[in-house]
């Protein structure tokens, strides 16, 4: 009889495939199951184009800023999060309101308590309560590969991207809006 090592999962991450999930709630139990908040917020989007709201998406800032707000729910704490959509259902664009009704029902049918993908499973916060180091190791290598590159473009004398450089920033800023909100110096609606 032949022994061989057996792989002990832990959790496992996918794309909002129910099949998928079901099958790990019946055969691992144990397993925890996480969806991808990149796929989430695809899912998201492609719901939001299904309602024919591209066109309002590229062209209306409010309705880009109260998407991306609505996306970004997936990263609060679980506390926060009934309060922060009331308040996104309360504050929505009054141009495409019955739009984005349709949208938040979605979302609620799809991705709320007790339905197929409760947010247990799409938040961020609760897949992973704080950095690792393999993230650390990822940041550092991303960071290694822009310098290498600014310093490849010093040195032909070529102009640096300011796109990397404003997401950069970008980047730099929301973390210490995070960092200001965990701590409590700043509330969730001036966050």
């Amino acid at each position: 009889m032949e022994t061989c090592d057996v792989i002990r999962l832990k959790s496992i991450i996918f794309d909002f495939e129910l099949a998928v999930k079901n099958v790990f709630y019946k055969c691992c139990p144990h397993v925890e199951v996480k969806g991808c908040l990149v796929r989430y917020g695809q899912a998201l989007f492609r719901k939001f184009v299904d309602l024919n709201l591209r066109t309002a998406f590229q062209q209306d800032e409010t309705v880009r800023v109260w998407f991306r707000s609505f996306a970004a729910i997936a990263l609060l704490l679980q506390k926060d999060m009934i309060e922060a959509t009331e308040y996104l259902r309360l504050n929505k664009p009054f141009l495409y309101e019955k739009e984005i009704e349709l949208f938040i029902g979605y979302h609620d049918k799809t991705y709320g308590v007790n339905r197929n993908f409760p947010p247990i499973i799409w938040k961020k916060r609760s897949a992973k309560p704080h950095n690792d180091v393999y993230t650390c190791i990822n940041m550092f290598k991303h960071e290694q590969l822009l310098a290498a590159d600014e310093r490849r473009r010093n040195e032909t004398g070529t102009a640096s991207l300011k796109r990397r450089r404003a997401t950069r920033i970008a980047e730099e800023t929301l973390c210490r809006l995070w960092h200001k909100l965990e701590n409590q110096k700043i509330d969730r609606v001036t966050f």
